[in-house]
């Protein structure tokens, strides 16, 4: 009994674990509004929040309407801050624990807002991310 209130403690100090968890919400905002987002074979209308599983190195994001330019937007996997916290708080156990599920990443952009190219327009797709700030 003491020992399992002594380690208890200690398995839950994985601080991106505990605050970020195993998936991300990445929200879809396009202009106009109701485009085709497709993700992993997932279709869904904007807007949008996308779900995703950070143990998935990255993820590719296909933007498209009828009459527009389809648009691609890719999302990387980088490291989340949260994991730093172990340096106070969760010690090694808590870096292992985060880096075990996948909590100690995050994918940049964490939204996009995307304004669509009408087809037989000269003009580029540019492509509006919006990160952390």
């Amino acid at each position: 009994m003491v020992i399992a209130v002594l380690v208890c403690p200690l398995l839950l100090c994985s601080c991106a674990t505990i605050v970020s968890g195993r998936t991300q919400k990445v929200p879809v905002i396009t202009n106009p509004a109701d485009a085709i987002v497709v993700c992993n074979g997932v279709e869904q209308k904007s807007p949008c929040v996308l779900i995703l599983d950070r143990s998935v190195p990255a993820y590719q994001i296909t933007i498209k309407k009828a009459g527009y330019k389809d648009t691609t937007v890719e999302l990387k996997r980088g490291v989340n801050g949260w994991i730093f916290g172990n340096i106070l708080l969760g010690g090694l156990i808590g870096i292992v624990v985060d880096v075990c599920d996948s909590s100690c990443y995050a994918f940049s952009p964490d939204s996009v807002s995307q304004s669509l190219v009408p087809e037989g327009s000269d003009a580029l797709v540019i492509k509006t991310v919006e990160g952390k700030k």
